[in-house]
């Protein structure tokens, strides 16, 4: 009992810390996200008492279907609050003595999760998809138990108890909108009746719920909060190449130290300025997606920096290519940009996000980029051989693939 204790303990404070880490910058941008779902499961519930086959395990005979009800709310992208009714069957067979016994439950319980992945690691940048999670509470469980002893039934009264769920599972997001998940749980009871059959110095009963389903987020923002991950800092080949520079610049420093011959320093300081430019570009770089992961974090569409002053990428709804007003002022700053640079072409080129199949959003990228072509050419008199098309459907993300900035189409400058 004092290990159980605790083992709750720490999970409490773990979720208390994780709250605290996640909360306030979440409850900052309530509005952006979607933060309720509901989720329905299916699964096998067995139950751990004394009358059973096995002291340890069930068996296949002692297996039955159950099902759960679930509605779930994101406090944070890595601890939510759930509230969960389950329902369905337990039946036990203690062969040697001659016990068996079936009950009918019904359980509510309200359940703190937490993301162990984003509790262990904050800063993760695998598959942000698939996620494992872990769950406790506090739920009341009302059953009725008919207990056999030589075929001869006693009929219990019905009885209402409380019991500590603990479950671990794992989640993977399909869509925006839609996840799927496996589940295991275990409901340890206050007291040794569930079975009928209460004895001395007996543990407290127990069953587990073990289940598979969906959860339906529900909302209009089309944008979950566990997934509101930022684009990186620094993109991976930037990486690679600044610890490149960083160890040919510590080496050409001793060599330049080192020699006293001028055409040897003269190739080394002009590398060490080919080299110090480079990394001006990718500080250039981090600066400038600084500044988009701030405007994610707002939940508002970024824009991208534009290779020439005045022209922005143009932005999209899900499932669209209708451009909006205020994305018609930027197709209309490229035709004055045209008009001011009558020397340069432009490249119309068409991007999508993940929450459709493939071949799906390379045709969405395509209409996109057809739309703001049309626009150029009938509403602004562009003439169609200045401008070229282009369509990368899902294939060329700028942040996250799931993020409502990748619906855009961008354009560059063809001289």
């Amino acid at each position: 009992m004092k290990t159980k204790k605790i083992v709750i303990l720490v999970f409490l404070l773990a979720i208390l810390g994780t709250s605290l880490g996640y909360g306030q910058a979440a409850q900052e941008n309530n509005a952006n996200y979607d933060r309720f779902s509901v989720g329905l499961g299916l699964g096998l519930l067995s139950p751990f008492t004394d009358v059973m086959e096995r002291s340890v395990f069930p068996t296949a005979n002692e297996l039955t279907f159950g099902g759960s009800l679930m509605l779930n709310y994101a406090i944070s992208p890595a601890l939510s609050l759930r509230g969960q009714f389950l329902f369905g069957s337990l039946k036990g067979n203690d062969i040697i003595e001659r016990n068996r016994f079936e009950s009918g439950i019904l359980e509510g319980n309200v359940q703190g999760l937490v993301s162990l992945i984003k509790l262990l690691h904050p800063q993760w940048e695998g598959n942000t998809r698939f996620d494992l999670y872990a769950g406790l509470g506090l739920g009341l469980v009302n059953y009725r138990t008919e207990f056999f002893h030589n075929n001869i039934l006693t009929a219990e009264p019905t009885a209402t108890e409380l019991v500590i769920p603990l479950s671990i599972g794992m989640r993977y997001n399909l869509t925006p909108r839609i996840d799927i998940f496996v589940e295991s749980g275990f409901r340890i009871f206050r007291d040794d009746k569930l079975d009928g059959l209460n004895r001395p110095f007996s543990t407290n009963d127990a069953f587990n719920f073990t289940n598979a389903g969906i959860a339906i987020k529900l909302g209009r923002n089309n944008r979950s909060l566990a997934w509101a991950s930022v684009p990186k800092m620094m993109y991976p080949g930037d990486v690679t190449r600044m610890d490149e520079i960083t160890s040919r610049v510590n080496a050409l420093d001793t060599r330049v130290t080192q020699t006293d011959r001028s055409a040897v320093v003269d190739a080394h300081a002009r590398e060490l300025q080919q080299l110090r430019t480079q990394v001006q570009e990718i500080q250039n770089r981090q600066a400038a997606t600084a500044q988009q992961i701030e405007v994610i974090k707002n939940g508002q569409p970024a824009d991208f920096k534009p290779s020439v002053a005045g022209l922005l990428s143009v932005f999209f709804r899900l499932n669209s290519a209708v451009v909006d007003n205020i994305n018609y002022e930027r197709v209309a700053a490229a035709a004055r940009f045209l008009a001011e640079n009558p020397n340069m072409n432009l490249e119309i080129i068409g991007h999508t996000d993940i929450s459709g199949p493939a071949a799906f959003n390379l045709g969405l990228s395509e209409r996109r980029a057809r739309a703001v072509y049309n626009i150029l050419v009938n509403d602004f008199n562009v003439e169609a051989t200045r401008l070229s098309i282009s369509f990368k459907g899902e294939d060329q993300p700028f942040a996250d693939p799931r993020l409502r900035i990748n619906r855009r189409v961008e354009f560059r400058v063809v001289e």
